[in-house]
């Protein structure tokens, strides 16, 4: 099962389509999660298993197709980050607040030589995702790890 079919059982109601809870790799802490799941509670369960999925897919990680092995470790950095007070005004354009100058934001750390922390890289990439405008910057301070973590979603494709 996929987050595709946990939603279209969503819209048409668990009446009419059962959830069927997808599986994780048993031990793991989504299998843990997904595996607890009372199964006999058909819109506890869609919505549990949506908002876990939801939150993995946020965070730009897919459940795996198959139990294949995992992808290779990402390149080493080899620029310094941003500091942490950067990076939390980062997080408050990010938001919504003082979006507008988010490019600007971007064109400074990008002069700087510095990249944006490994942590805020997801929301960078979604945020970026949602507007051309910020791609061009967005791909300049992220780096490495960035551009590895843009080949794991093809959402962020942009990216590579």
């Amino acid at each position: 099962m996929s987050w595709d079919d946990l939603v279209a059982g969503a819209l048409v109601g668990t009446a009419r389509r059962p959830p069927a809870i997808p599986a994780a790799e048993p031990g793991s802490a989504l299998g843990d999660v997904l595996a607890a799941i009372d199964p006999t509670d058909a819109e506890g369960a869609i919505l549990t298993a949506g908002a876990v999925l939801g939150l993995y897919r946020h965070a730009g990680v897919r459940l795996p197709a198959d139990n294949g092995p995992p992808p290779p470790a990402s390149p080493p950095e080899v620029r310094p980050h941003c500091s942490e007070a950067a990076a939390y005004r980062l997080d408050v354009m990010m938001a919504g607040r003082f979006r507008p100058v988010l490019e600007e934001w971007l064109g400074l750390v990008a002069g700087s030589g510095r990249l944006v922390p490994p942590d805020r890289l997801p929301g960078l990439l979604q945020t970026a995702s949602t507007s051309s405008a910020l791609r061009p910057g967005a791909a300049k301070v992220m780096g490495e790890r960035g551009r590895w973590l843009a080949n794991l979603n093809p959402v962020w494709a942009w990216a590579v």
